[in-house]
Formats: C-alpha cells, sequence, structure tokens
C-alpha cells in the first residue's frame, strides 16, 4: 500500500481570522461555507497588512476554511497546493 504525502500545519489564529474578514466565501452545502483568500485579495491584504502579520500571512495565504452558516463552529481547515 502507497502512503501518501501531506503535511499537517495549523492556520494561525491571526489568518483564520483575516479569512473571516476578507476571504471569498462560496456556499458548499446546505449550512456549510468555504472561504479562501483569491488573487486579488492576496495583493490587497499585502498592501495593507502591518510587517508583523505581513510573513505569517504570505506563509498561510493558500489556506481555507470552511464553517457553518452561523459562524459558530469551524467544520474544517487546510491548505490548497
Amino acid at each position: 500500500m502507497t502512503e501518501a504525502n501531506y503535511e499537517e500545519k495549523p492556520i494561525p489564529k491571526n489568518v483564520l481570522e483575516l479569512l473571516m474578514v476578507y476571504g471569498e466565501r462560496h456556499h458548499l452545502y446546505e449550512d456549510e461555507y468555504l472561504r479562501f483568500f483569491n488573487s486579488d485579495v492576496v495583493q490587497k491584504l499585502t498592501n495593507i497588512l502591518d510587517e508583523s502579520i505581513l510573513g505569517e500571512f504570505k506563509e498561510n495565504s493558500k489556506a481555507y476554511l470552511v464553517y457553518t452558516n452561523d459562524s459558530k463552529e469551524v467544520i474544517s481547515t487546510g491548505f490548497f497546493y
């Protein structure tokens, strides 16, 4: 059996907060949504973020978040590669 290669890496809280504010939102299922940073948002945030968080954002700019409609429950997080 071949083992899959993957990396588990937590998404920093600052980046999760940026996803909820600036991330592009897509409806997935009845009450689930996906948020991620599209290229326009990445460019915008690169220009406006303070240096103290910019590096962390750039390292995690391919992050995504799946959450419930009421934003009370995170279902999944990860990274697009």
